[in-house]
């Protein structure tokens, strides 16, 4: 009677196992696809003028 007793423990305690297991990871996974993060980026449109200098000596021309 013992052993069935013993047998019958280790299949439970093998399924709360696995089920904790199987819990655990279906929860990871929606953590992971659900995760957001918030981006304070700010666009804006415009005209950018560049000016090329042909100085050779590194110094920026005085304007």
């Amino acid at each position: 009677m013992k052993k069935q007793s013993k047998g019958k423990k280790r299949i439970i305690l093998s399924g709360v196992a696995v089920l904790t297991t199987l819990a655990l990871l279906a929860g990871g996974t929606m953590a992971w696809f659900t995760d957001t993060e918030r981006i304070g980026a700010d666009f804006q449109a415009g005209v950018l003028d560049i000016e090329v200098s042909t100085s050779t000596d590194g110094l920026l021309p005085r304007t």
